[in-house]
């Protein structure tokens, strides 16, 4: 088994739950705005997620309508994958 360097310092980590690079340990930054909702690239999938992600503050008739939106966007976004 191999020491670490001695230079080598371990990973910190501050008592918000953030590493001393600035980020969780879900991947995000402590600084990003999107709420620590993972970030697909695909704006409308990126949409949706943060639509489901609010969708718990809402009354059940309102989760409902996000819940069914979210699921037509992903359904309409992986359609268009496997087509091309």
């Amino acid at each position: 088994m191999t020491e670490p360097a001695a230079d080598a310092t371990p990973e910190t980590t501050k008592a918000d739950g953030t590493r001393a690079d600035g980020t969780k340990a879900d991947g995000t930054r402590a600084d990003d705005e999107s709420g620590g909702i993972p970030r697909t690239g695909h704006p409308a999938v990126d949409t949706a997620l943060a639509s489901l992600a609010a969708a718990g503050e809402l009354p059940p008739e309102g989760q409902i309508e996000a819940f069914e939106s979210t699921h037509q966007t992903l359904r309409e976004t992986l359609s268009t994958i496997e087509e091309s």
